[in-house]
């Protein structure tokens, strides 16, 4: 389904946070841009979306995260 995205919060496994305004409706089967995180060596402890998925076919969205090192 289509969806709605705000932004992402990226936490690492030292404490420190990204919080990333992302804004943008994807239609089913997009992509968004590459999200390029600062900084060298860094461990994703947890990754947030804050999102909404209300589409006229009431299909539900998902969101698959890939990483390159």
């Amino acid at each position: 389904g289509n969806l709605n995205m705000h932004k992402v919060l990226v936490e690492y496994g030292n404490g420190e946070k990204d919080n990333i305004n992302v804004k943008h409706n994807f239609k089913k089967g997009s992509v968004s841009r590459v999200l390029d995180l600062e900084g060298s060596n860094r461990v994703i402890k947890d990754i947030t979306f804050w999102y909404y998925t209300k589409n006229s076919s009431r299909q539900k969205a998902t969101v698959t995260v890939f990483g390159l090192k």
